[in-house]
């Protein structure tokens, strides 16, 4: 299958346009905040130039702040030491089946155990850190190269170009990349190489080439057919640099290295906010980036301003310029006086400069959510404590935690799964599965304090009513207890199975109302026996009811 090199190339121009209206905003953010992160311009694959824009900062403030940030996110989020997520199905009744939650627990075991000894976790770090700077990150899973398990590979920003369907969802990526031509030859064949690289892989094997990697919506197929030429979403990788009417390469018209597709969008590019249609992201560090320059300038004055208060610039005697010791501890000779004294008096006060650059300090680390974050990097620190000591700061999380879930975990777990799936690494399912999807459910530390803070409003509200009934019994009868207890459950991470089924709850209250009843019965049946025997024994000549009503029956039958 030939693919046209004009048409592609067209739309990756295209996506880079719309790209370059972000990108001076992107490399503020490089140049004060991440300088060794983003790609813009021509990548020089010789030098390292966030060296020199690192050296640009005097203040890394801002730069500490993500970091927590990232740290925080993985440990509430992706804790490598703790359960993040559990598999379950939408029908609970199938959940019963001892057969299927065994699968289920195999399942997600591979899932963790593959998670663990790949760099996922590392590389969660980096996808954070990318959204706490530019609003935006990419991740990439692939099979892993040794033929087993899944790798998993970050893009910085500024090597993507993405474009999303008309529901804001992200479904359209090209990147470029550089491989030697040596990898070039191990990843895609030799046949596959343009001329002019496997001209490189006989005379220069390690210079680098330029390719490119586009995954799209198909606008033509088949769907009865299962070939990857056949798939919703195509793959094609090329050399960037290839002449077009290259006859050495794959296609007609040259450059290409492969054609395959893919079932769903194999890219994730979580962001941290979205605006209106904006495809990329709003980040905390665009929110900072004010506070943060002030912060570098109000830095850069406070040092100048500190050296002329200790080394201040001074009036000299032309001819004693070149004798005079200004270096601590110097000594200089003077005629005329008896007196020991400085040359000259230091007193740098300059505390309340200092105060207001604590501030925008403070400033920028709000903005990156430090205080909550510090408090999820503490493994010891539980989601009541954590929901308790930061309620406001995990509301406005809310939106950003629930994009990380549907444009980032979700669809990891998910692709993750499908690589392993290709690979039969999974036991086979049980019969009583059947077609039913399985559903994800996050319950990481972060997850249920999110949920906790609702929890906190329903316990105040139950035991609002509770207190209430005190004096109105009849407020209890606006209670779903029901709901009430199963939505606590599920809030404070409690699982599905520690509560009986609906059914299994009609059919104890049922039996329980049995019981009450054959008990009503068996009191009123004890009740009636035992005034049958006190009215048997009781003495017909005392003066009481029954004598009376017995001696009145005998004088009727006399009469």
């Amino acid at each position: 299958m030939s693919v046209n090199r004009i048409e592609i190339e067209r739309h990756y121009a295209e996506l880079k346009k719309q790209f370059d209206t972000w990108q001076p905003h992107f490399k503020d953010i490089q140049r004060f905040i991440e300088p060794y992160r983003g790609r813009f311009g021509d990548r020089n694959l010789t030098q390292n130039d966030g060296r020199e824009r690192a050296d640009e900062r005097i203040d890394g403030t801002a730069t500490l702040a993500n970091r927590v940030l990232a740290s925080g996110m993985q440990g509430g989020l992706t804790s490598p030491s703790a359960k993040w997520f559990r598999l379950a199905l939408e029908d609970k009744d199938l959940m019963e089946f001892a057969s299927v939650r065994e699968w289920l627990d195999a399942v997600e075991s591979i899932l963790y155990a593959h998670f663990r000894k790949s760099n996922f976790y590392t590389s969660t770090v980096e996808v954070y850190r990318e959204q706490g700077a530019f609003g935006t990150s990419c991740i990439f899973p692939e099979v892993d190269s040794k033929g087993s398990g899944v790798r998993f590979r970050v893009i910085t920003i500024g090597d993507y170009y993405v474009a999303a369907d008309s529901q804001g969802r992200i479904n359209t990526l090209f990147r470029k990349d550089y491989l030697t031509a040596t990898q070039l030859a191990t990843s895609f064949g030799v046949e596959a190489l343009s001329t002019e690289t496997q001209n490189l892989l006989k005379d220069s094997p390690y210079t680098f080439v330029e390719i490119a990697h586009a995954v799209r919506p198909r606008n033509e197929f088949d769907p009865t057919k299962i070939d990857k030429f056949n798939k919703p979403f195509e793959s094609i990788y090329w050399e960037t640099k290839a002449p077009i009417n290259d006859v050495a390469a794959q296609s007609f018209m040259g450059g290409v290295l492969n054609i395959g597709g893919f079932n769903n969008f194999p890219y994730m590019v979580p962001r941290w906010d979205v605006i209106g249609s904006n495809t990329y992201g709003y980040s905390p560090g665009m929110e900072a980036l004010p506070d943060d320059k002030a912060l570098q300038a109000m830095t850069e004055d406070l040092l100048i301003a500190t050296n002329k208060l200790v080394d201040p610039p001074m009036n000299v005697p032309a001819e004693i310029f070149d004798a005079l010791d200004t270096l601590p501890g110097g000594r200089n000779p003077v005629t005329g006086t008896q007196k020991i004294e400085p040359t000259y008096q230091i007193n740098p006060s300059v505390g309340d400069g200092n105060a207001m650059r604590l501030d925008y300090r403070s400033q920028v680390n709000d903005w990156f959510y430090v205080p909550l974050f510090t408090l999820l990097t503490n493994p010891n620190a539980t989601a009541t404590e954590i929901a308790k000591k930061s309620e406001e700061q995990l509301i406005q999380l809310g939106p950003v935690i629930q994009r990380q879930f549907t444009e980032f975990l979700n669809p990891a777990i998910e692709r993750t799964f499908d690589l392993l799936w290709e690979q039969d690494l999974f036991p086979e399912p049980p019969a009583e599965l059947g077609e039913q999807d399985i559903e994800i459910e996050f319950v990481s530390v972060l997850a249920q304090a999110q949920k906790l803070v609702g929890v906190e409003k329903l316990e105040r509200h139950v035991a609002f009513v509770g207190e209430l009934s005190g004096i109105a019994p009849q407020a209890l009868d606006t209670l779903d207890i029901d709901f009430i207890v199963r939505e606590h459950g599920d809030s404070v991470g409690v699982p599905a199975k520690a509560h009986n089924s609906q059914q299994e709850v009609v059919e104890i209250r049922e039996a329980r109302a049995e019981q009450a009843q054959q008990a009503q019965q068996m009191e009123q049946m004890n009740m009636a026996a035992q005034t049958a025997a006190t009215a048997s024994n009781a003495k017909l000549d005392d003066s009481n009811v029954l004598s009376e009503l017995v001696g009145g029956m005998d004088e009727g039958a006399a009469g």
